[in-house]
């Protein structure tokens, strides 16, 4: 149960889907998902939502021998963000987003009554 997500702090539920190999990052955290969080709140300290997403996506990058995808979300009380990275299998790691709505919706799965749009890699969306 300790490892299921979300993680949250006072302001922020985060969730993450990827697969990343070869991190020569030392965080606190058992799995990569909690050091991810860990690194992310680390830079939340000190910059806003935009911002610390990036600057987690960038360190991991910069960190890791590889990475198939980096799927973050971020959900606030009035926002969400979802910062989006992968090289390969585009079907299975892309993610989908509506914002034609009063309901804003970010996801991996279409829903039927929804129009959504595919968010392309190296990408990051707010709402």
């Amino acid at each position: 149960i300790e490892y299921n997500q979300p993680y949250t702090n006072e302001s922020y539920s985060y969730v993450f889907n990827g697969l990343l190999k070869g991190v020569a990052l030392s965080l606190p955290g058992d799995i990569g998902a909690q050091k991810i969080w860990q690194l992310f709140n680390n830079y939340l300290k000190k910059n806003n939502l935009t911002q610390a997403l990036n600057k987690t996506g960038d360190i991991l990058k910069k960190n890791s021998q590889n990475i198939q995808a980096l799927n973050i979300g971020i959900a606030g009380k009035n926002t969400i963000s979802a910062y989006s990275y992968f090289t390969t299998h585009p079907n299975y790691y892309s993610l989908q987003y509506s914002d034609n709505s009063d309901v804003k919706i970010i996801c991996s799965e279409v829903i039927d009554g929804f129009n959504f749009k595919s968010l392309p890699t190296n990408s990051l969306i707010t709402f």
